[in-house]
């Protein structure tokens, strides 16, 4: 009985070892191996076949079928395009420069006297380099000086009367080095003026020959317009040949027309004062104009004892002090809303002309003064043009800021486009206005878009007996400007007369519409 039992317990035991084999055996796939000889592969357990899912080892197996489309779609085909550098502008005195925010200084324009500053006194009729390290430039009749980024002042042209502050009387017709305290640089009494650092005001002249004499004429300088000096304290004076003649305190600011007086002066209370001086200017007369003034403009014309001046409030309303033959004549408010005031004082033909702009602060343009093309107004068969518009009308919209010489007004607006309307005198070379022909443009025209800066260079002389193109009969009193505009790409255009080499373009020929004179620098 016991042997059967061991045989029953031998017979279990080899039927769980078969079972386990079976097991082992349905765990493994039949595969080829390299030599077509059937082999085994284990399959996964259950544990093992859950982790793939969560692992990385599927995401190579699906990166490659998607990763190739996708990628090229979105890198760069090239790279990002570098920003243009957006130039400034400076034109005067028969010259232009362009000033590049890396410091590049570019002129162009008449060099009789080797103002230009390119190493001669030949007249520069494209833009040419003139220094680099530029932080700033000063143009003055004969002379021009430019700060560099470390402080120093540089200047080049005529000293025969000493106007670069050195002893010589050669042109210089190279940057120079002439000082390094100077923060300002202005034209006043035929001389240079130097602002130092630490409020000094030094006056480069000598009307005896060499020059070389820097004489130091008032110290504490706050503030300079022409001849007309506030100090820190808010004392100001009027530098009368040898002499600082005070004339008041607490002074915030100066409005002053061609002479040392009349002129108006802003307190630093708000009050407006007019200051005139019948019998000598020893002798200054002061009268209250208005109150509660931020900003005040100086509209007087001629030498006619009449004395106009806008005054801008701080309620942003816009008033007129008018006064005649140095008596009060009356004071009126124009409007509200005012944000500022540009305008200008020309002489051409036989007459000399105002065009006053007031821009809102919602972008309107309004115009009071003569009736021509200038001023923004449509023609509207009104007849003479030398009607004067007396009181303020609406002349355009949406306006960024306005710039006018009395022959030709232009406006950039919010949009970046740039508009203008003018006179062409024909006979006195104005120029074009910029849309194409040589005619006057009544309205305002659509010139340029995308439009950064814009800027006029306006001189006026006398010529006689010499007719142009065909045009009207001369004037002894001749006007020519030329218009430039630098666009938001960097590249710069120039149009209108071409007299004084002014347009850049390599001709001294007028040019009727915008050309190309700089490409964009990155």
């Amino acid at each position: 009985m016991k042997k059967n039992k061991k045989s029953i317990a031998a017979f279990v035991a080899a039927l769980m070892l078969f079972a386990v084999l079976a097991g082992c055996v349905s765990n493994k796939t039949e595969t080829a191996d390299n030599n077509g000889a059937p082999s085994f592969t284990a399959e996964p357990t259950e544990a093992a076949t859950q982790e793939p899912s969560e692992a990385p080892t599927e995401a190579p197996a699906e990166a490659p079928l998607e990763a190739p489309t996708e990628a090229p779609t979105e890198a760069p085909t090239e790279p990002p395009a570098p920003e243009a550098m957006i130039p400034q502008l400076f034109a005067g005195h028969e010259r232009t420069f362009l000033l590049y925010p890396d410091g590049a200084l570019y002129g162009w324009g008449i060099n009789e006297y080797g103002q230009i500053g390119v190493g001669n006194c030949e007249n520069v009729l494209t833009p040419e380099l003139v220094m680099e390290d530029c932080a700033r430039v000063f143009i003055c009749p004969d002379n021009t000086f430019a700060l560099k980024n470390d402080g120093t002042l540089w200047g080049w042209g005529r000293n025969e009367y000493g106007s670069l502050g050195i002893e010589s009387e050669d042109i210089v017709s190279s940057p120079m080095l002439l000082r390094d305290d100077v923060a300002e640089v202005f034209d006043g009494w035929w001389s240079s003026v130097f602002l130092t650092n630490d409020g000094r005001l030094l006056q480069a002249h000598d009307v005896e020959g060499a020059g070389g004499e820097t004489r130091e004429r008032i110290t504490e300088v706050a503030a300079v317009h022409d001849r007309h000096v506030v100090k820190t304290n808010g004392d100001l004076y009027v530098l009368y040949y040898e002499d600082n003649v005070p004339i008041d305190k607490g002074v915030q600011d100066v409005y002053p027309y061609y002479e040392a007086t009349p002129f108006a002066y802003l307190k630093t209370n708000g009050e407006l004062w007019f200051c005139d001086c019948p019998e000598s200017i020893y002798d200054p007369h002061n009268r209250l104009l208005g109150t509660d003034v931020v900003r005040a403009w100086n509209l007087t014309c001629d030498y006619d004892e009449e004395y106009d001046f806008l005054a801008l409030k701080n309620d942003g309303s816009l008033w007129e002090y008018f006064e005649c033959n140095y008596k009060p004549c009356f004071e009126k408010k124009l409007m509200d809303g005012a944000a500022d005031v540009v305008f200008a004082q020309t002489h051409y033909g036989y007459s000399s002309r105002i065009h006053t702009f007031v821009l809102t602060e919602t972008g309107e343009l309004w115009y009071r003064g003569e009736f021509d093309a200038a001023s923004g107004a449509d023609k509207g068969g009104a007849g003479e043009d030398d009607i004067e518009i007396e009181e303020l009308v609406k002349v355009a919209d949406n306006v960024a800021s306005v710039t006018t010489n009395g022959v030709g007004t232009y406006i950039i607006k919010n949009d970046g486009s740039l508009w203008g309307c003018g006179v062409v005198v024909k006979g006195f070379r104005t120029g074009g206005i910029g849309e194409g022909s040589y005619e006057e443009v009544w309205g305002f025209t659509k010139i340029m878009d995308n439009v950064a800066s814009f800027a006029q260079l306006t001189r006026s002389w006398e010529e006689i007996d010499e007719d142009d193109e065909g045009g009207d009969e001369p004037n002894t009193l001749t006007v020519a400007s030329t218009r430039y505009a630098v666009l938001e790409d960097g590249s710069v255009w120039a149009w209108g007369s071409g007299k004084f080499c002014s347009i850049g373009n390599g001709d001294t020929k007028r040019a009727d519409e915008p050309v190309k004179i700089m490409e964009p620098r990155f």
